[in-house]
């Protein structure tokens, strides 16, 4: 079985919030995050990512990553930021984060 490690959970309120081609995506910045944005997930796994709590509602929903994105190119390339989706488990306990995406930005 797999076991959830205990994480460092934001607050929905240190997010931009915005609506891009019909998907609710939640913005944030690394630094904001202490960089704590790639924590692991799991005891046997190698998936990290983050926890959001819902200012309004108290749910939390752990975002997975999915990737990192890049700006520039050749010997320029660098981190732009990173794009994460909610955990299977999060959207089993909260269907209102089903189809959400978060993006955390680099500095």
């Amino acid at each position: 079985m797999i076991e959830t490690l205990p994480l460092v959970t934001f607050p929905s309120s240190m997010f931009s919030w915005m609506r891009i081609n019909g998907v609710m995506e939640l913005v944030g910045d690394a630094s904001d995050m202490g960089c704590r944005h790639l924590q692991p997930l799991y005891d046997d796994a190698r998936d990290v990512g983050f926890a959001v709590e819902s200012t309004h509602t108290g749910a939390v929903v752990t975002y997975v990553l999915v990737g990192p994105f890049y700006r520039g190119d050749g010997e320029d390339t660098e981190i732009a930021g990173w794009t994460y989706i909610p955990t299977i488990e999060s959207c089993r306990n909260v269907p209102d984060c089903v189809g959400t995406t978060a993006t955390i930005f680099s500095d």
